[in-house]
């Protein structure tokens, strides 16, 4: 009877002890270290939000030499469910029955649980906040490069690029979270090769080291000239991928380069002179142009640059002349067309010599078939190296001293002849003002023809212009004899027929009031009369050219 009562007080006494646990973690819970035995379920979770404080506020320190980002389990994608961790802790001791839990009271020692702490993880967050880490570190790598300056060639050497292993970085941040308190991470990296080496580039400097390393040599028979290397660099071409493509240079740009060389030796033909003394003959038979072959030459020293040779034969192209001493009668050439004259009497010696010098150069003349005669042209520039002397010459309303005074006479004489061979003029200008000499041989007014060569460049050109609209060439014949200058055309037969109306003249334009101008060559106060006053008159003629009965055009000239 007393080992019953016995068994009953102490089943009955030990009752009270699971009492004594009600709404409390039982003892031997712990999570973390943290022990929460005895703990009611709210101081619990208080004590382990106090307790994983510092590792919520900095879960993981990444490290990358000097560098470090400290990150929070929120930035990480972590989140600490704390409900399920303490449900895990409430049901230590709970879950063994009535004899399970006088066990964990009665022997806490050896019924203790580790409490796992569950976590929740936001895969894509954690990946986000590595790829910031990855921008913040990551370099690029470099190609090697070729550099050109002038005419060296260097290679720039390629530089290993890095990225953050991020693989490596999200299996060390997973371990240091496990363990549920701030950790350091060091970042470790991937090397990034570069796509282009300097070995790669070897090739490329090496044939440009061959094309700039020296010049080429063009030859002409005797003669050379240097295309310096600093030349060739300014028509080298870069590759656009060294490695696969090669330095060149570029034939069109050597072109630019060698157009010095070419002005040198190029020379246009020259036509057979020409002259008709009852029938036509050449005076002189003129001879061959020669011209460099620029794009050939281009070429040459292009390829010649990439060689160990590097030297070319200057190419050229013979150019014949238009006008053949050999072959006259393509000419068409077949007779007299028109002659005009004037008579330059009286002249004084200066203009008298400008006329035979005008005369001379203007002589001989060949226009081609549809093509045009211009005065100024074919008479070239007034100079003293071309003979010429200091003359009166009329500038507007003025009798002045210049170069060449008198070679209006000799346009003139020329336009008289191509009046009277029916030719179209494409310009013609009178005289300003009416001048005797003009009609001393008995030329009625209006029949001069006036040019000018300008000084600067504010003044006008003044030229005698005319077209050949015939099948065949026209020759341009001068000569002087005495103090008269004739003008003879040549040409194919053109069935013109000229008809040249009576000047018809205005009534008397009053000569103007006295003009004074300074002159620096008279003394202080001192007056000179260089011309005399005169009145003027209009002139009109006209002229029509008729063939085969038929007008081909009518002209009216007009001499104000």
């Amino acid at each position: 009877l007393g080992a019953t009562t016995a068994v009953v007080t102490a089943l009955a006494t030990g009752g009270v002890w699971p009492a004594r646990c009600r709404g409390k973690v039982y003892p031997g819970a712990t999570v973390l270290g943290l022990d929460l035995g005895g703990v009611r379920r709210a101081e619990a979770a208080t004590r382990l939000r106090e307790h994983l404080a510092p590792f919520e506020a900095t879960a993981v320190t990444y490290t990358w030499g000097t560098r470090s980002w400290t990150a929070s389990v929120a930035d990480l994608g972590v989140t600490i469910d704390y409900a399920a961790t303490l449900d895990t802790a409430w049901r230590h001791g709970r879950e063994g029955g009535l004899i399970g839990r006088y066990e964990t009271l009665l022997n806490p020692a050896s019924h203790r649980m580790a409490v796992p702490l569950t976590l929740v993880l936001d895969e894509g967050t954690l990946e986000r906040y590595l790829a910031t880490l990855d921008q913040e570190v990551a370099q690029a790598p470099r190609d090697a490069r070729l550099l050109i300056e002038g005419t060296e060639a260097s290679i720039a050497a390629e530089q290993i690029g890095r990225r953050v292993d991020r693989g490596a970085a999200r299996r060390e941040t997973l371990a240091a979270i496990r363990g549920a308190s701030p950790a350091k991470v060091p970042l470790r990296e991937v090397p990034l090769p570069p796509s282009v080496t300097a070995a790669d580039l070897q090739a490329a400097r090496r044939q440009v080291a061959t094309l700039l390393g020296a010049g080429v040599t063009v030859t002409l028979d005797e003669r050379s000239w240097l295309v310096s290397p600093d030349d060739l660099a300014r028509a080298l071409v870069r590759p656009d991928d060294p490695v696969t493509d090669r330095a060149r240079l570029d034939p069109e740009a050597l072109e630019t380069i060698l157009e010095p060389i070419a002005a040198e030796v190029n020379h246009p033909p020259r036509n057979a002179t020409v002259a008709w003394d009852g029938g036509l003959y050449a005076i002189d038979e003129g001879y061959a142009g020669v011209e460099v072959e620029l794009g050939q030459l281009g070429r040459d020293v292009a390829a010649a640059a990439a060689t160990k040779a590097r030297r070319v034969n200057l190419p050229l192209r013979f150019l014949p002349p238009v006008v053949d001493a050999t072959n006259l009668a393509a000419l068409g050439i077949e007779g007299h067309l028109a002659s005009g004259s004037s008579s330059f009497a009286g002249s004084s010696a200066a203009r008298a010599t400008n006329v035979r010098v005008a005369a001379e150069h203007v002589s001989q003349t060949l226009v081609p078939p549809g093509g045009t005669f211009a005065f100024n042209d074919a008479l070239g520039p007034i100079s003293l190296a071309e003979g010429y002397v200091e003359g009166k010459i009329i500038a507007g309303d003025w009798y002045a001293s210049d170069l060449g005074g008198g070679v209006c006479q000799v346009s003139t004489t020329v336009f008289r002849a191509a009046l009277l061979a029916g030719l179209p003029f494409a310009e013609w200008h009178p005289h300003s003002f009416r001048l005797a000499f003009y009609e001393l041989d008995g030329s009625p007014p209006g029949m001069d023809a006036a040019i000018y060569q300008p000084n600067t460049p504010d003044e006008w050109e003044l030229d005698l212009v005319f077209t050949n609209p015939t099948e065949a060439w026209l020759l341009l014949q001068l000569s002087v004899t005495g103090e008269t200058v004739t003008a003879e055309l040549y040409g194919g037969r053109t069935g013109y027929e000229i008809e040249i109306a009576p000047p018809q003249l205005s009534d008397p334009i009053p000569a103007p009031d006295p003009i004074e101008r300074a002159s620096a060559e008279l003394p202080a106060g001192a007056r000179e009369q260089i011309q005399a006053a005169q009145p003027g008159v209009e002139v009109v003629m006209t002229r029509r050219v008729v063939k085969d009965g038929a007008l081909l055009s009518e002209d009216t000239f007009v001499s104000p």
